[in-house]
Formats: C-alpha cells, sequence, structure tokens
C-alpha cells in the first residue's frame, strides 16, 4: 500500500522500529540525538537498514552530516556488518556556525 504524504512526514518510531527490508533507506527529518539520547549527533546506520543521517544543525551541539551513500553499500556487499570505524569512514561532519554566534562576532 502506498503511504500518504502525512504518514511519510510523521510515523517515525513505527517505520524506524517496523522496517526489516532489503534496501537501505537514508531518511532525515529526526535528529539522530531525538532517536538515542545518550549518543553524540553522528548518523546512525541502523542493523535494519535504514541510515538516519539528520544530526540535527539547529541544536546547540548539533551538526551538519554528510553520507557518502556509495561507499557504505560498497561496504556492505556481501552481507557484510560493518564496525563503528567502517561507518565513520562513510561520513564527514561539521560544527554550524549559529545565527547567535554569527551576530556576536560582528
Amino acid at each position: 500500500a502506498e503511504d500518504s504524504r502525512e504518514d511519510m512526514l510523521w510515523i517515525r518510531e513505527e517505520f524506524f522500529m517496523g522496517y526489516y527490508g532489503d534496501t537501505v533507506v537514508v531518511v532525515g527529518h529526526t535528529p539522530t540525538q531525538m532517536l538515542r539520547r545518550d549518543r553524540a549527533p553522528v548518523p546512525l546506520f541502523l542493523p535494519n537498514n535504514i541510515v538516519a543521517c539528520d544530526t540535527g544543525s539547529y541544536l546547540p551541539d548539533g551538526r551538519i552530516s554528510c553520507v557518502d551513500v556509495a561507499r557504505y553499500l560498497r561496504l556492505r556487499r556481501g552481507g557484510h556488518r560493518l564496525s563503528f570505524e567502517e561507518c565513520a569512514s562513510c561520513c564527514v561532519q561539521a560544527k554550524p556556525r549559529h545565527a547567535t554566534e554569527a551576530s556576536a562576532t560582528r
């Protein structure tokens, strides 16, 4: 069944917990800090083929992140389970300069 646009925006938890497809799905719109509150703002490579890449750039401890999906897929060939270091090699991060910081330096 086709999901409605509203469902696609707001079914976060049901989707994160219930997806077990073979296709890797890259998601955003929910900062990873909201999914795992005890973790640093890094992309999450979940065991159920979901890559959560929103690292909350608007949050005080947030980051801007980029995930190299092609590299991630190459490393995973043959069902290989990736180590933390291998997953980290698929990401680049930067700390954003927030508006309050920018105005303070003027």
